[in-house]
């Protein structure tokens, strides 16, 4: 949704403009009264009242923009600090050097609102609240934390967490903590937040794994980052999977516990992934979140995350079709039931981003793992009526992005 803010005292302007065209028309918006007293002949005092009328704010709200439906007057206050305030689904905004008081009569719609004081803005988005960031952007070839790159250095680990990547003559020590958070010292600037695993294994698996992570390119300024990722395997599946693959049911399961690593609005967050590919249908479908129960998919309950980031249940990875690289829509499934409006019922509120990935392990039979890359938004939306088909409460803007990685686990029969 555009961000779109209107002075308000440009309103009062234009409404006193056009008023001057009829002479002493001009006057009927002040009562000047002046008193002039003489004082030893030689002083004179002149005292003047003035009286302004309140400035509708027909044109101020925002498209799509309503203080809300109240069976009672409201009178608001809003600080001339630029301390945002919220009313209905629109964010007050107040300067000057007094307070701006609107004054909402009861039933009223945007038609109706006046106020006083300061001068006043209006917008959708909350001026206080953190910019999305941007998408992550693909990683260049040759960078040392290009796939290239880290499959050359995951072979040659010491102890299978601490890996050097040699990139441009130039050597990066890291050191792969279980949890995907690296410590060491890289020294590349352009590089932080960096989150990176593998599942390489000492035993006949060891040229047979993945590799993913994501991190932040710091920007200058006032800039926001950017975001990078990187997700892929050592043995790439050559071919289609059979349809007679995974088992009596056709299918397999792609569990991995703690194996997305990305960010959440800018914050890292790690979570579950959970995909399935059902080879008799030739298509692959997943989620991203918190999830609990089987791993077989007898039960599939993903829990509500909160945070800075706003509330919502997880990501899902829509249904797309198998191939020896696969792209589909992805969403963020919010909370609620779906029924009303009530604080917290986000089910309805709408999102779109996209998933990429890829299978990998040796030719035949079904492959042993799958990794890839999200990037999903849910952008800020205001409340639905209670009384609209699909209605939701406020949804908090969120932007999600990241890398996983997950190994074939179950087998569904």
């Amino acid at each position: 949704m555009d961000k779109r803010f209107i002075p308000v005292a440009m309103l009062a302007g234009a409404l006193a403009l056009a008023g001057c065209g009829g002479g002493d028309d001009s006057m009927e918006e002040m009562e000047m009264e002046t008193e002039t007293e003489t004082e030893t002949g030689t002083e004179t005092e002149t005292e003047t009242e003035t009286e302004t009328e309140p400035t509708s704010l027909t044109e101020a709200l925002p498209t799509g923009g309503s203080v809300g439906y109240s069976t009672v007057a409201r009178r608001i206050s809003v600080a001339s600090d630029g301390t945002p305030k919220q009313v209905g689904n629109v964010y007050f905004t107040c300067s000057g050097d007094e307070a701006c008081v609107i004054d909402i009569p009861a039933g009223a719609d945007p038609l109706q609102v006046s106020y006083t004081g300061g001068t006043l803005m209006a917008d959708l988005t909350d001026p206080a609240a953190p910019k999305t960031p941007a998408p992550a952007a693909p990683q260049a070839a040759g960078h040392w934390l290009s796939p290239a790159e880290i499959l050359a250095a995951i072979p040659a680990a010491d102890g299978f967490n601490n890996i050097t990547v040699t990139a441009g003559g130039i050597k990066r020590q890291l050191t792969l903590a279980a949890s995907g958070e690296v410590t060491g010292t890289h020294g590349d600037a352009k590089v932080s937040d960096l989150a990176l695993r593998h599942n390489r294994a000492a035993d006949a698996t060891l040229n047979n794994f993945l590799v993913w992570g994501s991190w932040k390119e710091p920007s200058g300024g006032t800039a926001a980052p950017k975001y990078h990722q990187v997700s892929t395997g050592s043995t790439p599946y050559q071919g289609t999977p059979p349809k007679s693959a995974g088992g009596a049911t056709n299918k397999a399961v792609y569990w991995g516990e703690n194996d997305f690593h990305g960010f959440i609005n800018g914050t890292s967050w790690t979570a579950d992934v959970r995909l399935v590919a059902d080879f008799g249908n030739q298509n692959v479908t997943g989620k991203i979140g918190d999830i609990t129960g089987a791993v077989d998919g007898s039960t599939e309950n993903a829990v509500a995350a909160t945070g800075t980031y706003g509330t919502f249940d997880s990501v899902t990875l829509k249904k797309t079709a198998i191939g020896s690289t696969m792209t589909g829509a992805a969403e963020i499934a919010s909370v609620g039931d779906g029924n009303t409006n009530a604080a917290g019922n986000l089910k309805n509120a709408s999102s779109s981003g996209t998933w990429k990935a890829a299978f990998f392990g040796p030719g035949t039979g079904t492959p042993t793992g799958i990794a890839g890359e999200i990037s999903v938004t849910r952008p800020l939306q205001g409340a639905t009526s209670s009384t609209d088909a699909n209605p939701h409460g406020r949804a908090s803007a969120i932007s999600i992005n990241g890398a996983f990685g997950a190994a074939e686990s179950v087998t569904p029969q």
